[in-house]
């Protein structure tokens, strides 16, 4: 009996919502089912309170409504909190990219971005005029559309940076026998530890994108959506071998 392409799951980063994949979405969509997630506090669930716990249930709750098992997909926040996914739930995940989510948020970077943070949620119109000029300055048009699309939601920053503190890729990951992509603009802060965590894990491998930083790397759709296919596609000949 023929199996289904193994679906994906995309989940977003901090501030944003599920919007933001509608171009990936539309790529990958060809060839397999496609779930968008959004988290607490974030997109249709602005009045959700943010924590560690209810945002992996939210994307354990993805996972479900596209059958089950699948290929996760996260930015920034929504890598990290995949990352908890599969700590908590590894027989739901398949495989996981992971991009702009290669380092631990801990230390003097934590109580920076949570500075920054809570400065955007004091002053939520021009947090959301500054970010919406930046998708625009760093993104093609369809894809800074996309990101605002579902609306910004910078009171919840505070809150998910704090649900993040302490995240541990390799703690989390160091069980899970998928296959594991980090990637990563190469002006992205976020890649710090790339190498550390690739190293430590045995299906991990670092992909990295030239000239892009933690934001611009989001305009590379047919680039994303080609090393998610290739993951996916790798598992669906695993399926039948």
């Amino acid at each position: 009996m023929p199996h289904s392409p193994i679906p994906v799951v995309l989940v977003h980063g901090i501030r944003i919502s599920s919007t933001m994949w509608r171009p990936l979405a539309g790529e990958l969509e060809r060839t397999r089912r496609v779930e968008l997630v959004d988290l607490p506090g974030h997109g249709n669930r602005l009045d959700d309170r943010f924590t560690l716990d209810s945002a992996v249930d939210a994307v354990r709750d993805g996972i479900d409504r596209a059958g089950g098992r699948a290929v996760l997909v996260g930015h920034s926040l929504g890598g990290f909190t995949s990352m908890a996914t599969i700590s908590r739930h590894p027989e739901r995940v398949a495989g996981f990219i992971g991009i702009g989510c290669s380092i631990r948020p801990r230390g003097l970077g934590v109580a920076f971005y949570l500075g920054v943070s809570r400065a955007m949620a004091r002053n939520p119109q021009r947090a959301e005029k500054l970010s919406l000029k930046g998708f625009q300055l760093m993104l093609p048009p369809e894809v800074a559309a996309a990101m605002s699309a579902g609306g910004l939601a910078v009171q919840v920053m505070p809150d998910a940076v704090r649900g993040i503190a302490g995240v541990d890729p390799i703690g989390l990951l160091g069980s899970f026998r998928g296959p594991v992509r980090l990637v990563n603009g190469t002006r992205d802060p976020f890649r710090a530890e790339e190498r550390r965590i690739a190293r430590a894990l045995d299906h991990a491998r670092v992909i990295s994108v030239p000239r892009k930083n933690h934001l611009s790397v989001l305009g590379e759709t047919r680039l994303i959506a080609s090393i998610v296919e290739d993951t996916a596609a790798s598992l669906d000949r695993e399926q039948v071998a």
